[in-house]
């Protein structure tokens, strides 16, 4: 009786330090990792720790930064990335359309070109800033709706209505294969900028 308690408590301890060490990887070490398209780009917030390492795994080639240079975390990536021979861009998003028009030209210029791929494009949490990205790129690479886009994103962390500008840059964003072959977004009025968090 004895030892099958001692292997049932050493199972149930197991358990524990495996889901620990779950919690530890997506809310840590690399939070709201995703595959928006397998060996093309994935999404997350900032790596951290174990984080940047595990992202060999899948191969990754190129880091999309899109918090502010000085942000925490940002100069051990930026290391990490010379280190092992990465692609490292760090550009914030911006808070206005115009800005957020920027960073698109700029990220998709990065993802035409082929021998980026995979590339990681992550914010501080994984859920606002690299989810317009990522809604861009259903609509642009995927052919998505933009609402189908923008649906994604609020499943993967975007809190409907919290951030009205990203939800209309997403809504209006018309890609570059539409007819007019040129993003057409116009700024909303009376619309605040975008609190991005680092």
């Amino acid at each position: 009786m004895k030892r099958r308690t001692k292997i049932i408590t050493a199972l149930v301890v197991l358990v524990m330090m495996a889901g620990g060490a779950y919690w530890y990887f997506i809310q840590v070490a690399l939070p709201h990792f995703g595959t928006v398209r397998e060996g093309m780009l994935y999404r997350s917030g900032q790596p951290r720790g174990l984080g940047l390492p595990w992202v060999k795994q899948y191969g990754i080639r190129t880091l999309i930064n899109l918090r502010k240079p000085h942000s925490d975390g940002t100069p051990e990536e930026k290391s990490y990335a010379a280190e092992n021979g990465l692609n490292f861009y760090n550009f914030s998003i911006g808070r206005s359309h115009e800005d957020i028009d920027r960073t698109v030209e700029r990220f998709l210029t990065i993802v035409d070109d082929k021998s980026n791929w995979p590339i990681l494009v992550h914010c501080s949490r994984g859920k606002e800033r690299s989810g317009v990205l990522s809604a861009v790129f259903r609509i642009e690479y995927d052919r998505w709706p933009n609402e189908q886009a923008l649906q994604e994103t609020y499943r993967l962390g975007l809190e409907e209505g919290h951030m009205p500008i990203p939800e209309n840059y997403i809504r209006n964003y018309r890609a570059r294969w539409d007819d007019n072959g040129k993003t057409a977004t116009k700024p909303s009025e009376n619309l605040p900028e975008v609190p991005w968090q680092d």
